[in-house]
C-alpha cells in the first residue's frame, strides 16, 4: 500500500509539473507577441492559465489526501498491533468503501485511525480477517456520520466507548446471532445492533442518536456495573428526552446516585424493605429489573384512620 501511495504521489508530481510548464509557455508567448495574438487566442490563454491553477491547487489537496490516508493507517498499524500485509488490505478495502459510500478513503482511514485508538480494534493474527471485520466497523461508523447528526469523529468514539463499556452486551447479542442465524456473528454486527436500537428510540421519542450517546457516555460505566443493559440505557435515555431533561444532566445525576447506593446500600435496602445482602446483589446483577419487581412496601397507617 505505501508503495502503491508513493507510486501515486509521484504522478500527481508529474502532472502538476506538466501543467505548470504548459501554462508559463502559454504566458510568454502572450508576452513575446502581445499584437499579434487576437482576443480568441488571448481568451484562450486565460482559461487555460485559470485551469492550470485550480488543477494544480486540486493535485496538491489530492496530494495531501494521499498523504493522511496513509499516515492514518500508519495509526491504525500502531495502535491495533497489525502486520503490514493486515494494513495494506485495510488500505485497499478502505479505498474500495470509500467508493461505496460516497466518503473520501482518508475520512474513512481516520475513522479506522480513532477505533485504533479507543481499543475497539485489534489485530489477531488473520490479515484478511482484520481488514475485513475493520472495514465492517468502519462502514457502520460512516453510515451512522451519515444518517444522524453526530460527526464521523463523534461516531467513531461513541462505538469505542460502546465497544469497551457494553463488552458483556455485545457478547450477548454476537451469540442471539449465532442462536438465530446459525453463524458467528462480529463484533461490528453486534453494534449495528445496537445502532438499530438507538435509531427506533430516535424515532419514537424526543431523543436523537447524539443524546442517546451524550447519555450513554455520561451514565453506561455505572450502569453496567448495576447490570443494566444497553438497551435498558437507550430506553431510558429516550424517556428523559421526552421529559425534556438535559441528557447529561440526567446521566450525570444517575451515575451519582448509583455510585451512592453502592456506598450506602444498608442505608438504600432499608428504604425498600430489604436486607442488605439482597440489596447487594440484585444491584450487581440487574438493578433496574429488581426494582421493577419489588412488591409495594405497605404505607404506614395514619393514627385514628382504619
Amino acid at each position: 500500500m505505501s508503495k502503491e501511495l508513493a507510486e501515486g504521489q509521484i504522478a500527481v508530481d508529474q502532472y502538476a509539473r506538466r501543467i505548470r510548464t504548459l501554462a508559463e509557455i502559454q504566458q510568454r508567448t502572450a508576452q513575446l507577441a502581445p499584437n499579434s495574438l487576437g482576443i480568441g487566442n488571448l481568451g484562450q490563454i486565460f482559461l487555460l492559465n485559470q485551469f492550470a491553477e485550480r488543477t494544480i491547487n486540486s493535485l496538491v489537496q489530492l496530494g495531501r489526501a494521499f498523504g493522511d490516508f496513509e499516515q492514518q493507517l500508519a495509526e491504525v498499524r500502531k495502535t491495533a498491533d497489525a502486520t503490514i500485509e493486515a494494513t495494506e488490505l485495510l488500505g485497499r478495502e478502505l479505498l474500495s468503501l470509500g467508493q461505496d459510500l460516497a466518503v473520501p478513503a482518508e475520512e474513512l482511514a481516520a475513522i479506522a485511525g480513532i477505533l485504533g485508538q479507543v481499543g475497539a480494534i485489534q489485530f489477531t493474527g488473520n490479515a484478511e480477517e482484520f481488514a475485513q471485520q475493520t472495514r465492517d466497523l468502519v462502514e457502520l461508523v460512516g453510515e451512522v456520520a451519515i444518517a444522524t447528526d453526530l460527526s464521523s469523529e463523534e461516531a467513531a468514539k461513541s462505538f469505542g466507548r460502546l465497544n469497551a463499556i457494553f463488552a458483556s452486551d455485545i457478547r450477548r447479542i454476537r451469540g442471539e446471532l449465532r442462536a438465530l442465524t446459525g453463524d458467528s456473528a462480529s463484533a461490528a454486527e453486534a453494534l449495528r445492533v445496537i445502532v438499530g436500537s438507538f435509531n427506533e428510540i430516535s424515532n419514537s421519542t424526543t431523543a436523537t442518536v447524539g443524546d442517546i450517546q451524550q447519555f450513554v457516555r455520561a451514565f453506561g460505566g455505572v450502569a453496567v456495573s448495576a447490570g443494566v443493559t444497553v438497551e435498558q440505557v437507550a430506553a431510558l435515555s429516550g424517556a428523559i428526552g421526552d421529559l425534556g431533561v438535559s441528557q447529561q444532566v440526567a446521566g450525570t445525576a444517575l451515575s451519582r446516585l448509583f455510585a451512592d447506593a453502592q456506598k450506602r446500600a444498608a442505608v438504600f435496602a432499608d428504604a425498600i424493605g430489604q436486607t442488605e445482602e439482597q440489596f447487594r446483589a440484585a444491584f450487581n446483577t440487574g438493578f433496574v429489573r429488581y426494582l421493577a419487581d419489588l412488591p409495594p412496601r405497605p404505607q404506614p397507617s395514619v393514627e385514628g384512620t382504619p
